[in-house]
C-alpha cells in the first residue's frame, strides 16, 4: 500500500508515474510530499478490495494499490489546479 503523509491510501496513476520516470520507493515520496507541499487531501482516495480483472489491472493498478472509480482521479490536471489555487509558482 502507498500511505500518504496524512496516513490515507493514495491512488497511484501508471501513467502520471510513468511519465516522471519514477516508481517504487521514489513513488511513495513524491506522494508524501505533494500531499504535504500542496495540502493535498488524499482522503477522496481509497483501495478496493476486490479482486480485479485483467482490463482493470491494466488499467487502474499500479504499486499494489486501486483507484476507486466512484472518487475523482488522481492526475496531472488535478496537481495543477491544487497549485494554481495555492498561488505557488515555480522559481523557475
Amino acid at each position: 500500500m502507498i500511505e500518504s503523509a496524512i496516513g490515507t491510501t493514495v491512488p497511484a496513476n501508471p501513467i502520471f508515474f510513468e511519465g516522471l520516470g519514477i516508481d517504487g520507493d521514489d513513488c511513495v515520496e513524491l506522494m508524501k510530499n505533494l500531499a504535504i507541499k500542496y495540502e493535498i487531501d488524499m482522503t477522496d482516495y481509497q483501495p478496493l478490495d476486490y479482486q480485479a480483472t485483467e482490463y482493470e489491472i491494466s488499467t487502474s493498478w499500479f504499486g499494489e494499490v486501486k483507484l476507486d472509480r466512484r472518487l475523482k482521479t488522481f492526475d496531472l490536471e488535478h496537481l495543477i489546479s491544487v497549485i494554481n489555487r495555492k498561488k505557488w509558482y515555480s522559481p523557475r
